[in-house]
């Protein structure tokens, strides 16, 4: 809940969040940097947020996760995923055919990975970075209500690095429903979860186009 704090720190807070959360995107999109360099730039700062938190006062180390939370929120996943994958697929299928499916169709085995690499080695990362991280290290300088909104700012901020406007536009949307759900759940595994559905959905109707900056699949 948020509290206060002192002056000092204020600022302190205040420039590392600008630092992280804002310069470091902007630097990634400014310069365009080699999309190779994105995964370990996130593991990265997966790491350097993690060292961060260890010494942090407000960090807690709880074991955030069990089947009764994830029922409760599983069926709302499900309902936003299916009308994610209803207007994602409508719109493809109508307006950029050959990207529809894609790579189902065209990568199958490719898509199969993706399917069970995603919500680990990307999903759990920026949940842990714009969740975790953010609402633990964050929670002095603004109210529940505001780590909620500039979680989501700064998640759809951060995908400015594939130079288009749907990619921050879609993630400001995801970034809102992924800090609501930590809010009301406090685990990123469940948030993971959520991230990892909505991720596997864009990657099977054929929106990835939109998220991945990297040589094109043929």
């Amino acid at each position: 809940m948020y509290s206060g704090s002192s002056p000092l720190r204020t600022l302190y807070l205040t420039v590392e969040l600008l630092f992280l959360f804002v310069l470091i995107p902007f630097l990634f999109a400014f310069f365009k940097v080699n999309p190779v360099l994105i995964i370990p730039g996130l593991f990265s700062l997966t790491f350097i947020t993690w060292r961060i938190l260890q010494k942090d006062s407000n960090y807690r180390r709880e074991y955030e996760f069990s089947v009764i939370k994830l029922r409760l929120f599983l069926p709302g996943f499900l309902v936003i995923g299916f009308l994610l994958a209803a207007v994602s697929g409508i719109y493809l299928f109508n307006f950029e055919p050959d990207n529809f499916m894609f790579m189902p169709r065209r990568h199958t085995s490719i898509w199969v990975a993706v399917i069970f690499l995603y919500p680990i080695f990307s999903g759990l990362p920026q949940e842990f970075i714009y969740r975790r991280f953010f609402f633990t290290r964050y929670s002095s300088l603004m109210s529940e209500k505001d780590l909620i909104l500039f979680s989501a700012i700064t998640f759809g901020f951060m995908h400015i690095i594939f130079h288009n406007l749907l990619a921050p536009s879609l993630s400001l949307a995801g970034g809102y429903l992924f800090a609501r759900t930590f809010s009301q759940s406090r685990s990123i595994i469940i948030t993971s979860i959520e991230h990892g559905l909505y991720g596997i959905i864009i990657f099977t109707t054929g929106l990835h186009n939109y998220f991945y900056d990297g040589p094109h699949l043929h």
